[in-house]
């Protein structure tokens, strides 16, 4: 190890500047990325409604004493995360399925549009033949999620996202988990009041998140959680975070040296300097291995 003059101050030499710089860029990127929502994914979104015939039983509530609909909660929710969508500078492609027996398209295509969607929504769920066309008292949720990741592969987005919210258990077959993941679409899923074994597997299985809240949480579950999960840049404030907190330990080469190691602990320069860059080396090779083993590197998966 190189032995660094004490007469000289800390701040003079490369080892301790070159990391300096780098630390402040590292600050202003990490708050760049923070605050501006800089590396957010293009995401297109199937949102799959349940509405067999257990989703028209009103479902008792603690502030509601006649009950809701789990259909028109679902409905609540999905309005919930298209006003949440419309903030964004580039908002999700979405578009709507209905689902029983049959699955029909409750919008005309994959839309960005709010207004246009709320439009389209509200007509198809006005239909009074809906529910007859649905065939509403079976449920084939394999036929909704092939629907769905059909239409998915349908966009250009970088992350596609199927959101499956259903009130009770139904098989997912192996096919179609193995449909999802080849085309890179996340089956993700709302299990309304109740324990779904199978649909959770096929969520995990491709990399999607399962809930299972009370169905009066639905309309904040859409709007803020799910939407949050589905359109964040987590990956890449670890990233900088992760750049940030190696640069910090280059620059702190110098001061653990000297100041501690040599002035604390009395070890001579060469020991204190071998000391102080094995902790800089230690980390630079830990923070990437775990960065990517929580997040996988945004360029190679940004969703």
């Amino acid at each position: 190890m190189r032995n660094y003059p004490p007469g000289r101050e800390i701040h003079s030499y490369p080892i301790f500047q070159i990391p300096a710089i780098a630390l402040i860029s590292c600050l202003l990127a990490t708050l760049l990325v923070f605050l501006l929502g800089l590396g957010k994914p293009v995401v297109a979104v199937g949102i799959l409604l349940d509405l067999s015939e257990s989703t028209e039983h009103p479902v008792k509530l603690a502030n509601v004493p006649t009950g809701i609909k789990v259909a028109d909660v679902e409905v609540s929710g999905v309005k919930a995360y298209l006003e949440s969508n419309a903030n964004l500078s580039v908002p999700n492609q979405v578009q709507i399925f209905g689902f029983a027996g049959e699955v029909l398209p409750l919008t005309k295509s994959l839309e960005t549009d709010k207004a246009k969607i709320m439009s389209e929504l509200n007509i198809a769920m006005s239909n009074k033949d809906l529910h007859q066309n649905l065939q509403y008292n079976k449920t084939d949720i394999n036929k909704a999620l092939e629907t769905g990741i059909n239409a998915l592969n349908q966009s250009s987005s970088t992350c596609k996202s199927l959101l499956l919210v259903t009130d009770g258990e139904a098989n997912v077959s192996q096919d179609i988990i193995n449909n999802a993941s080849s085309s890179n679409v996340k089956i993700n899923s709302v299990v309304v009041g109740s324990e779904a074994s199978q649909i959770r597997e096929a969520t995990v299985k491709t990399g999607g998140i399962y809930l299972s809240p009370e169905a009066g949480t639905l309309e904040f579950l859409f709007g803020q959680k799910i939407f949050d999960l589905f359109n964040n840049n987590i990956k890449w404030i670890g990233l900088c975070l992760g750049a940030t907190w190696i640069s910090l330990m280059w620059v702190l080469v110098l001061p653990i040296d000297r100041w501690i190691l040599q002035s604390v602990f009395g070890h001579n320069p060469n020991i204190a300097g071998t000391l102080a860059m094995g902790n800089a080396l230690f980390w630079s090779a830990l923070v990437p291995i775990v960065i990517f083993g929580l997040f996988k590197l945004p360029a190679i998966s940004n969703c």
